[in-house]
């Protein structure tokens, strides 16, 4: 039986749109229209073509009423590349690569939008430098060296004086299968679609994605202008609020130039760089795995067997695995080792003491844990250890990032209460995790060989479902959320818990080693 029904156009259209969006193949559109789930490729383009140019007009009407009911907004921007090569590159064009610029506000109705203070100064923490050569001048929004070492001073005591895991209270150092199935899925992100995670893009509005590189200063400043001219009552806004925009560290560090070089009245100084919490979790774990490779080599062999090697440089859901697994083995013997070794002055178990107690846990913890459960006062002191981590490592770029957040967070406590009340509330959203979810979901949609146009059409399409609370995909397509039953969750902690205990091999060395010196000191007191 054929079914040829041309009379519910519309409804045609959606589907068509749909099917295409979710990788049906043109032979497979084109059966479509024989059966009557899909329309002509002429008419479906047609559609996609109106749909994505009234976008920008539903984005300023969307954003003009948050403004409205002055809502709390965090701007979002990142950069996305679709790199494709060309098989047989010429002399002068080696790759098709596409850089975009995604332009992402995140609405939070529940939390009134900040006043801009009567002093702007305030906004920004504005410190003295001195420029080889040069005489002294402002520079806002740089770090203060005074509150760092203040701040540093202050919470050294607690830091020498217990780890990380130790400090932590007693439910923390239990396995926990919930929190272990959460962690492995956070870093996830970058390599496939999550549809639990998409929910979360609900709150937000994609402004526009915009070929754009974001490399320098200028190209930042570009993207505030091109914000500006979609959504003119933004510019008003933020002469009277201020609003947080969040990124990694090209993104904060481009921001905080643009704020340093603007002139106290511009309405740029009201946008308040924040360095994105995501990223100081998946770079301090990346610098984790890396610098202990040795370690997690062994872990990781011992679980998936020999044979099976860990990169050098492994991908954000390894490295995830990694964390993971190092930290369920270590939870499982943890008082075992600590109570027969734990006054241990051996150098090499020191270290590999360091690393269980310190560093893995910090790292599990930071943001599936703490950042994700709103707790500040706990994010404020893991960040302070993550900035030592940083430092001793020699880590590019967040060394500093790290301290600067610090230096801020201490400025806008003293100097600027409302924002920091805000941020305090807010910290679980206070991030940019949406816009990465917005990439994978992105990713995948488009082609290798999809150009700026097609990628910017894709966009729209895929950020029109926050527009219509009844469209097509909301009211037709089921959402599937995945759960996981009392009993996936047991065979998933006896699993990694057994399977994980392998980690024991690597205390054996120093163990050994330092037995012996324990029945030395014995035998010659």
């Amino acid at each position: 039986m054929i079914f040829r029904n041309q009379r519910h156009g519309e409804f045609l259209d959606e589907s068509s749109i749909f099917l295409e969006l979710h990788g049906l193949s043109s032979s497979g559109m084109a059966l479509g229209k024989v059966l009557g789930f899909s329309r002509d490729e002429k008419t479906k383009t047609h559609k996609r073509h109106n749909i994505a140019s009234d976008h920008l007009k539903r984005a300023n009407e969307m954003a003009c009423q948050a403004i409205k009911r002055k809502s709390f907004q965090i701007l979002s921007m990142d950069d996305f590349h679709n790199i494709n090569a060309v098989k047989t590159p010429t002399e002068r064009i080696l790759t098709n690569a596409v850089h975009m610029a995604t332009l992402l506000l995140d609405i939070q109705p529940s939390v009134y939008a900040v006043p801009r203070p009567v002093e702007p100064a305030n906004i920004h923490r504005c410190v003295m430098v001195t420029i080889p050569g040069g005489a002294p001048q402002i520079c806002r929004g740089g770090i203060s060296t005074n509150a760092v070492i203040s701040e540093i001073t202050t919470f050294w005591p607690e830091y020498s004086g217990n780890f990380f895991l130790e400090s932590l209270p007693q439910p923390y150092k239990e396995i926990n299968p919930c929190t272990m199935q959460q962690s492995l899925k956070e870093l996830r992100v970058y390599s496939r679609e999550d549809q639990e995670e998409c929910h979360t893009l609900k709150s937000t509005i994609l402004i526009d994605e915009i070929e754009q590189n974001l490399h320098s200063k200028d190209d930042y400043r570009a993207c505030h202008q091109y914000i500006f001219n979609v959504i003119p009552e933004f510019k008003e806004f933020l002469k009277l609020h201020v609003a947080p925009t969040v990124g990694d560290w090209p993104t904060w560090y481009h921001q905080k130039k643009i704020v340093c070089h603007a002139e106290l009245d511009q309405e740029v100084t009201s946008l308040i760089p924040e360095l994105g919490q995501f990223h100081v979790y998946l770079n301090s774990s990346e610098d984790v795995v890396k610098q202990y490779y040795p370690i997690f080599k062994e872990i990781y062999a011992s679980v998936f067997g020999q044979r099976v090697r860990l990169a050098e440089k492994p991908k954000p859901d390894k490295v995830a695995l990694c964390i993971v697994l190092s930290f369920c083995g270590w939870l499982s013997i943890r008082s075992q080792i600590i109570q027969a070794f734990g006054q241990c002055k051996d150098t090499e178990y020191s270290c590999l003491l360091h690393l269980f107690e310190e560093l893995i846990p910090l790292c599990f913890m930071h943001y599936p844990v703490i950042v994700r459960g709103g707790q500040f006062e706990q994010l404020a002191s893991s960040m302070k250890r993550l900035a030592i981590m940083f430092v001793a490592m020699e880590r590019h770029h967040y060394n500093k990032a790290s301290l600067s957040w610090i230096s801020d967070v201490q400025h806008q406590q003293a100097n600027f209460p409302d924002y920091y009340a805000a941020k305090s509330a807010l910290c679980s959203v206070l991030n940019e995790k949406k816009v990465e979810i917005f990439h994978s979901t992105l990713r995948s949609r488009i082609r290798k060989a999809d150009k700026g146009g097609k990628i910017q059409e894709t966009a729209r399409l895929i950020a029109r479902s926050n527009f219509e609370e009844d469209g097509f995909e909301n009211t037709y397509v089921p959402q599937y959320l995945r759960g996981y039953s009392d009993q996936d969750l047991l065979c998933f902690q006896v699993c990694i818990s057994g399977r994980s205990r392998g980690i024991l091999g690597v205390f054996i060395k120093p163990l050994k080693t330092a037995k012996t010196q324990s029945e030395c000191m014995k035998s010659n007191p």
